[in-house]
């Protein structure tokens, strides 16, 4: 099955911002905009692990699968590939106390130490809005208007096991 590690960022203020951000460049790009109860930011992708090791890998992640009473502000867009050419929107995820990080850095070790293939590129946290397919001449001025738009902060979250499953109309996320 298809995991990673990840947070879901779930409250009426990043709801309610979600809407106007989706209105703000309704105008500018086209693509295909992340279901609002799929926002979330990746700390581990893992892939396709064997199923029958999913139980082991569970139990050896249990302590660092809780809740957190730690801010995440989401704030900030960004793009994937470039500026130019984006692929992806996202907004950054800000961490102050650097605990989500040190939590993906604790996991990180661990998966070294069981032998654990996992994805190794460098770690931007974030959350994928929308996957670009075109964008009109006036993005870059919607963008530099909004470029510092927050969707919310949150005061507690939980890292959970996510299993993905790929469908014709997007992913399925379940915490498993």
């Amino acid at each position: 099955m298809r995991l990673f590690i990840g947070i879901f960022l779930n409250s009426k203020e990043i709801e309610s911002n979600y809407k106007k951000i989706q209105k703000i460049f309704s105008d500018s790009l086209t693509g295909k905009w992340v279901e609002l109860n799929n926002l979330h930011t990746t700390l581990h992708f893992l892939g396709d692990f064997p199923d029958e090791e999913v139980p082991h890998l569970k139990d050896m992640l249990k302590e660092y699968l809780i809740e957190y009473n730690d801010t995440l502000t989401i704030q900030d867009i960004n793009f994937f590939r470039n500026f130019r050419h984006p692929k992806q929107m996202i907004l950054q995820v800000h961490n102050p106390s650097k605990q989500m990080l040190g939590v993906r850095e604790a996991i990180k070790a661990l998966f070294k130490e069981q032998k654990i293939s996992y994805q190794k590129e460098p770690f931007i946290p974030h959350t994928t809005l929308v996957r670009i397919k075109s964008i009109t001449p006036d993005f870059e001025k919607v963008y530099q208007r909004n470029k510092g738009f927050e969707l919310g902060t949150i005061s507690k979250y939980n890292i959970n096991l996510i299993q993905s499953t790929l469908t014709q109309t997007g992913p399925i996320y379940t915490i498993l």
